[in-house]
């Protein structure tokens, strides 16, 4: 009985924080700030009772000496010179480290020779102690050079093998997608290719730069060139002034702390969404599709032997079949994305438009966004604005236009993706189950939808279906049977 009580009190206080509720100290609740507050002050009574203890302000200097030498290292007279030195071995180190990585990780995430081939030596990089290359260094480059060095070898494998594991990681249907809609170059690198890698890549760099910090300051306490941190903190050590040598200390840490910041609030930044489309007319040109003597096939699977049919033009197709008898691979390579392995496809260039399986979105764009994304070379913003929230309006979902797209339901997501499909310009309009994840109303509606659509422009339409009862607005349909390599069916 006492446990139904406590159920009913956690079900009474659903929507609230519990935690906060009871456990957290009124005067400061979550504050980060305060904490990080607290933290520091923690740190300096730790170390003024431990220098108290020992009472030996030579070796173990308290705050108050600590807070003398950092003062002081304002009048030192190299004290600009050696951080500016530092600061740009390690951001120039850091610049040709990126440079570097990225020229290693794209071929080495597309080619598993080249993979296997360079990933030992980053390995070894990464294994190695760091002493023990600054003394190899030592005998082999001048001191100067040596810092700078090892910044490069610190931070290239750690930045390189994040990289990879970031092109590995790319939507290959997004990159489809962006090359049947001809999206520019310009805008898949801010929309896809950097949101894609920037976790990765700003990862890779965080840590990088902390390793290359550490990397760069040892070399200069080893080499000793002319200018840096670690010259000065080599040279406080020699005299042993401890709290000149801390002072430099905090300095470093500082300094590296100030460039981790800055890569994390670069990380945080998102290109604002630019629409540059002209007005243009929209392509009336109904293109004839047709195949003679395909052959497909998926290693010894062959899915399509000597085919050979035409889709009529201006017409809605259906194509059905049981799994596996092609139905996807006919639509892909109509679409361009699969090349037959012999035989001739007849298609328009460049007049495609394509809905997959699973909907494709650009996770940083709003639904809206994402709608007039691949019509930015094809009209005004206004046009397509105006298209995109009337057919929002008319699938159901008009409050759904500035809403992120992982915050849709399935159903939801398949709508916006049929009205990007359908509202993007081409004479050949392909789909892939499109009627997935919607209930039997919301399914006859858009049904009806698209036979008032196709009735207005006179595109060319196929659409995949393993539901009969999907059939009913095709004007021909396509069977693939059982024998989908050798027998086709096509009726009228």
């Amino acid at each position: 009985m006492r446990i139904n009580v406590f159920d009913r009190r956690m079900q009474n206080l659903k929507g609230t924080n519990v935690q906060n509720r009871y456990w957290s100290l009124p005067f400061w609740g979550h504050n980060k700030r305060v904490a990080i507050v607290f933290s520091i002050l923690t740190l300096l009574g730790l170390w003024e009772i431990l220098a108290l203890y020992l009472d030996n302000s030579l070796l173990f200097p308290g705050i108050s000496d600590l807070f003398s030498a950092i003062s002081g290292l304002f009048f030192y007279s190299d004290f600009w010179t050696d951080i500016y030195v530092t600061l740009i071995r390690g951001m120039s180190g850091m610049v040709i480290a990126l440079f570097i990585s990225f020229a290693l990780a794209h071929p080495m995430a597309h080619n598993l020779f080249l993979k296997s081939y360079i990933q030992p030596f980053l390995s070894i990089f990464r294994a190695t102690p760091i002493i023990s290359i600054i003394l190899l260094l030592l005998i082999w480059l001048r001191p100067e050079q040596i810092p700078f060095v090892m910044a490069l070898i610190t931070m290239v494998p750690v930045v390189t093998e994040n990289l990879v594991a970031g092109y590995e990681n790319f939507d290959i249907q997004m990159r489809e997608m962006m090359t049947l809609y001809r999206i520019p170059v310009i805008m898949r690198v801010k929309y896809f290719y950097y949101p894609s890698l920037k976790p990765y890549l700003f990862s890779g760099l965080i840590s990088a730069s902390g390793l290359g910090w550490k990397a760069i300051i040892m070399g200069e306490v080893l080499a000793q060139p002319q200018w840096g941190i670690g010259v000065s903190l080599k040279e406080a050590h020699g005299f042993i002034e401890i709290p000149v040598l801390i002072a430099w200390t905090l300095v470093a840490v500082f300094l590296s702390y100030c460039i981790e910041q800055i890569l994390r609030f670069l990380s945080k930044k998102k290109f604002p969404f630019h629409f540059s489309g002209v007005p243009v007319q929209r392509n009336k040109f109904v293109a004839p599709v047709s195949f003679k003597n395909v052959t497909k096939g998926y290693g010894k699977h062959v899915v399509f032997r000597n085919l050979s049919l035409k889709i009529p033009q201006g017409k809605i197709t259906c194509i059905t079949g049981p799994s596996g008898c092609g139905k996807t691979t006919l639509l892909r390579m109509i679409a361009g994305l699969e090349a037959p392995q012999s035989g001739i496809i007849e298609r328009p260039e460049n007049s495609v438009s394509y809905l997959f399986q699973k909907p494709v979105f650009v996770s940083q764009l709003t639904v809206l966004q994402n709608i007039l994304w691949p019509l930015s070379r094809h009209m005004s913003i206004m046009e397509a604005t105006d298209l995109a929230i009337s057919a929002l309006e008319r699938m159901g979902i008009e409050d759904k236009a500035h809403c992120m797209p992982e915050t849709l339901s399935g159903g939801e997501q398949q709508r916006v993706a049929l009205i990007r499909t359908f509202l993007y310009p081409a004479s050949i309009i392909l789909l892939d189950e499109p009627f997935t994840g919607l209930n039997q109303a919301l399914k006859e509606n858009i049904m009806d939808m698209i036979k008032v659509w196709h009735q207005e422009h006179e595109t060319t339409l196929l659409y995949v279906t393993h539901h009969a009862d999907e059939t009913g607005m095709a004007q021909n349909h396509i069977i693939l049977n059982n024998m989908c390599a050798k027998e086709y069916e096509y009726t009228i």
